[in-house]
């Protein structure tokens, strides 16, 4: 069984800047036969070839007779064995979750609400463990989920090292022929440790280390020093928040610095802001003003739209970033 590290660490933020420019994860596993081991994503044609492995797999099931993902999900409402109300419970134990270790690092040196707070995440831990348990174990058994099973024993042998950079594995049968249990505790540890969680890449796109790095690069479009087919989840989901608060800090009213640093309070900003573009955009829009029909009876119409560059600009960014 895997021994996680406990989840309150701080991050290092230069640490996580280096990772995220190599492409390179070195975790620790809490496993014993694989204690330490270095992860990357998958690049260029590896993940056309892994999604090769998924539509051939998700053919193959299809004409083994099992359902496709959306099939489960409505005969299952059906059933009442899952349905929105699960789905539900499910998600707010996870934003509760975040929630919950976001105030951490101000609690570190108030022990007991520190300790009652811990004591929270346990219990919806546990709680979205449960969920995550009986979702996995009814959802398993459909197209969809054996294509990513398969898709995703084909990628561990491309992204799994040893810490000095040797491969462990140098064939897909080869990461097959394991213990189904040593299998699962390599796929668990990279699914869990590879990508950074959202609330982490969001933190480093406005952490000023990253700011300085971002700002001198974006001219020169070698960010990451490869090609964009090339970039992992990691490095894309980074370049969309950078962008994101980089179009908000120039933006005609930019937010606080106290809204930049906090999730929430930004994400509502933004959805303020992007609600009052859309009621400027309807209100400077003049309705069409018919004319009189010329010979013929056609009808000859105008539209008129007053010129707005900073609107069309902050739109256009709105757009792309949605």
């Amino acid at each position: 069984m895997l021994r996680r590290a406990p989840f309150f660490i701080t991050m290092n933020i230069d640490r996580a800047i280096n990772e995220i420019l190599v492409g390179r994860r070195i975790i620790k596993t809490g496993s014993e036969k694989y204690p330490t081991l270095m992860f990357r994503g998958l690049v260029g044609i590896e993940k056309i070839y892994a999604d090769l492995i998924y539509d051939e797999a998700y053919e193959e099931a299809i004409l083994d007779g099992l359902p496709t993902e959306d099939e489960l999900k409505k005969s299952l409402l059906e059933t009442g064995l899952w349905g929105y109300k699960q789905e539900t419970l499910l998600i707010k134990a996870s934003e509760l979750i975040n929630q919950l270790r976001l105030k951490l690092p101000s609690l570190k040196y108030k022990v007991a609400e520190l300790n009652a707070t811990r004591r929270r995440i346990d219990k919806a831990t546990a709680q979205k463990k449960e969920l995550d348990s009986v979702k996995l174990s009814i959802m398993n058994n459909c197209a969809d989920r054996y294509a990513l099973e398969q898709k995703t024993w084909w990628h561990m042998h491309k992204v799994v090292y040893w810490v000095d950079g040797t491969p462990i594995w140098t064939s897909h049968e080869e990461f097959c022929s394991l213990d189904a249990d040593d299998a699962n505790e390599v796929i668990s540890a990279y699914l869990e440790g590879f990508n950074f969680p959202t609330m982490d890449i969001r933190k480093i796109a406005r952490s000023p280390q990253w700011r300085i790095y971002f700002t001198t690069c974006e001219s020169s479009g070698d960010l990451f020093g490869r090609p964009l087919c090339d970039l992992d989840f990691n490095q894309v989901n980074l370049l969309y928040w950078s962008v994101v608060y980089d179009n908000a800090l120039s933006s005609y009213e930019p937010p606080s610095n106290a809204t930049i640093d906090d999730d929430e309070l930004f994400d509502s900003w933004s959805d303020a802001q992007r609600k009052k573009r859309e009621k400027d955009l309807a209100r400077n829009r003049v309705p069409t003003k018919q004319k009189s029909a010329p010979r013929g009876g056609s009808v000859l119409t105008e539209d008129f739209v007053f010129a707005d560059e900073e609107g069309a600009r902050l739109l256009q960014s709105e757009v792309l970033n949605d």
